[in-house]
């Protein structure tokens, strides 16, 4: 028996949801390695020849080593804010918020009032001096940043 086709497995109905999930190179990568380990054995069962096989199969996969790393957890570990948990969780008002912003533009670096480029760090910098009473303020990325900064 002949395995179906790259092609012809990518264009199985079955595998659209994947490819619209996972991309379609991630996906014929995974379909390619499947099959490359499907020819290396002699005694492969009739059913593990078809392109739903093939989809399930990949399907299975990609959801092991790819999807299952953001799944939704309970923190039971007693760190409130566990940096290998996902840290501090939103409240839904501000993911709602959040997923408005990201599904459109937004005021980046351009100043509302003039029209004219500004600076990306207004907002952050005046909220961070009113809440901490500081004289100024500087944003970085991640705490290494801010520890190098300090240092």
């Amino acid at each position: 028996m002949r395995l179906p086709s790259i092609d012809a497995v990518l264009s199985a109905g079955s595998v659209r949801p994947l490819i619209e999930r996972y991309g379609r190179m991630v996906v014929r990568d995974a379909l390619r390695k499947l099959q490359s380990e499907l020819r290396g054995q002699s005694d492969i069962p009739a059913h593990e020849h078809g392109i739903e096989h093939h989809a399930t199969t990949v399907a299975d996969r990609l959801e092991r080593s790819i999807g299952s790393r953001t799944a939704p957890v309970f923190n039971m570990t007693g760190v409130l804010l566990h940096s290998n948990l996902g840290r501090a969780a939103l409240d839904a008002e501000r993911t709602a918020k959040l997923a408005r912003q990201a599904s459109g533009q937004v005021l980046l670096e351009i100043d509302a009032r003039t029209g004219r480029r500004g600076n990306r760090e207004s907002g952050v910098v005046a909220a961070l001096r009113a809440l901490t009473g500081a004289e100024s303020a500087l944003i970085v990325n991640n705490n290494a940043a801010a520890v190098m900064l300090m240092l």
